[in-house]
């Protein structure tokens, strides 16, 4: 199945790749769009966009276990606010069931290879993941939110592409549970 692509009507926000910041366990913002996986025993993930950011959830059967951040807010949240230098951080937090893991990377391109990267991320979506456009800087200003329980751990990725600044900013994160 080919993705789907939620076009949203909103106020611009989050534009530029150096303001983004994250933070673990931060407050609550509403949502744009959301989509929640039920493929875990006992778990649940929960996939936010917000602005042109994210926000991922990993629950248990009542409460939240983690809280995932990515946005230009989250710098500021309150918080585990994780550092990002140069486009780039790495984080390792244990919690009492399981170790959590992100990295976020940030790609910048010209203008032509921009198109073809954008294309290439596009290409490798499916109608699993979820993935929202926004208005004002071309057909790429688009976040998208993937993931899936494997075996023993929650799994994900997202893609945070800014088109005006040529920039395509991934995110890659568990949660693995230790039994």
């Amino acid at each position: 199945m080919s993705v789907v692509i939620t076009d949203l009507v909103v106020p611009t926000a989050d534009v530029s790749w150096r303001d983004l910041g994250v933070c673990v366990n931060g407050p609550t913002r509403p949502v744009l769009s959301s989509r929640t996986l039920v493929d875990a025993p006992s778990t649940s993930l929960s996939m936010g966009i917000i602005g042109a950011s994210h926000v991922i959830e990993v629950r248990g059967a009542q409460t939240p276990l983690l809280r995932e951040e990515v946005s230009c807010l989250a710098a500021t949240a309150a918080g585990e606010t994780v550092p990002v230098k140069d486009g780039r951080a790495d984080y390792r937090q244990r919690f009492p069931s399981a170790d959590y893991r992100f990295s976020l990377r940030t790609s910048i391109f010209s203008d032509y290879e921009f198109a073809d990267k954008a294309e290439a991320v596009m290409a490798q979506l499916d109608a699993s993941w979820l993935v929202a456009r926004f208005p004002g800087e071309g057909d790429y200003h688009i976040t998208a939110l993937g993931g899936a329980w494997n075996c023993d751990r929650w799994c994900w990725t997202t893609y945070h592409l800014y088109p005006l600044e040529g920039a395509i900013v991934r995110t890659q994160s568990a949660w693995i549970v230790r039994n």
